[in-house]
């Protein structure tokens, strides 16, 4: 896998981290990637959507993968859930941590995120808008999607999970600081106009370690 190509389609998806568990980067050196992002057809609101009588793959109540994560390890551990759903397999987290040369309690930079998945040969693809989100979730496709976790009053980090579900008020994550299904409502997820989301939002498409062989499952066609 060329880690160019990793790059592109991790690059973007960091540029309004606030603070968390990956770093900032130069605005310039993410516009350059911007190309490579997933074109996105914007069509409806959320709103719009959920009234249509859309309805989960997976059903909120579902035992999906979760568990504690690590300090500042929520990136690493939001995947980890989607790949033992989808592939079925264990990623240990602590392995992968002394493979890529990450100290425990660092954030994820972008050297980390592109060594943990070559390493892993995971490939994400990242979406913006909220009608793709829906379709993915209504074929049973979880997603990797960040979202403004509140620390203290007026205070927020950007934190990501595994979403595997919604219902009427919002949807189900995975949340790896309480081990537990919890339920993010829509207007923490999406902007003001429900059109896109506030962060962008990814499908994990392959995941091929360099220690094993692993049949990949195909990511739902929802064009």
């Amino acid at each position: 896998m060329r880690i160019n190509k990793i790059l592109a389609i991790i690059v973007l998806p960091f540029l309004f981290f606030a603070s968390g568990c990956a770093e900032n980067l130069n605005k310039d050196e993410i516009l350059k990637q911007a190309s490579t992002i997933q074109e996105n057809i914007i069509k409806r609101s959320y709103v719009d959507i959920l009234k249509s009588g859309v309805q989960p793959g997976i059903k909120p109540e579902y035992a999906f993968p979760k568990g504690y994560q690590y300090e500042n390890g929520c990136f690493g551990f939001a995947i980890k859930y989607i790949v033992e759903y989808k592939f079925g397999e264990t990623l240990d987290m602590l392995q992968a941590e002394k493979i890529i040369k990450k100290p425990r309690y660092e954030l994820w930079t972008l050297n980390y995120i592109k060594d943990f998945l070559e390493e892993y040969g995971i490939v994400l693809n990242w979406y913006h808008d909220s009608e793709k989100f829906f379709k993915f979730l209504e074929a049973g496709e979880p997603l990797l999607i960040q979202y403004k976790y509140p620390v203290a009053e007026n205070r927020w980090i950007s934190h990501f999970v595994a979403v595997y579900s919604f219902d009427l008020e919002g949807v189900w994550i995975s949340q790896s600081v309480t081990n537990k299904h919890e339920k993010v409502l829509y207007k923490d997820v999406f902007k003001p106009d429900g059109m896109t989301t506030q962060f962008m939002f990814a499908t994990v498409e392959t995941f091929n370690p360099k220690t094993l062989e692993i049949e990949t499952p195909a990511t739902p066609n929802i064009n």
